[in-house]
């Protein structure tokens, strides 16, 4: 019981710097003036577009973050209320 708890807390706490760094990214592409909200286009995801070798550009980069963030801290919050029980 105690390894779950131990595993919930851990994603919980993981989820919530996603979170907070993700919406630092966020900000910072706001005062860049460069965020873009269309996620469906090349330009939101890639560094360079044509070139996926180069990586994910700042945009791809906060959503990914509050994304994945927001998913580990739901299933942590599961776990946990599991593991509680």
């Amino acid at each position: 019981m105690r390894l779950f708890v131990a595993i919930a807390v851990v994603l919980v706490a993981g989820g919530v710097f996603l979170i907070v760094d993700g919406g630092l990214r966020l900000h910072s592409c706001m005062e860049l003036g460069i965020v873009n909200y269309s996620f469906w286009t090349p330009e939101f995801w890639l560094a360079v577009v044509g070139d996926a070798r180069q990586g994910l550009g700042p945009n791809g980069h906060w959503f990914l973050r509050l994304a994945g963030g927001l998913v580990a801290a739901i299933v942590g919050w599961i776990v946990l209320r599991i593991a509680r029980r």
